[in-house]
């Protein structure tokens, strides 16, 4: 689960870290938030707890995955 202080990557926009949770009313429901200051360019976004997974946020890969990376990418 992701929490405020965790780095990031949210798609289209790139990394970020989440700064905190906070709730929110929306279409008449109380709803939890995550609020993400991307890493780079002014932008602050709010997703909601139980989507983020479902738009597409996720961990960062970790230094060895992005040399994996670049192994398969150098063979192509």
């Amino acid at each position: 689960m992701f929490k405020p202080g965790d780095k990031v990557v949210y798609p289209h926009h790139g990394a970020a870290v989440i700064v905190k949770k906070e709730k929110k009313k929306a279409f008449g429901e109380n709803t939890e938030y995550l609020v993400l200051e991307m890493a780079h360019g002014e932008l602050t976004l709010s997703v909601p707890v139980d989507k983020a997974e479902d738009v597409g946020m996720r961990w960062p890969i970790d230094k060895d995955d992005v040399e994996d990376l670049f192994e398969v990418l150098q063979k192509r």
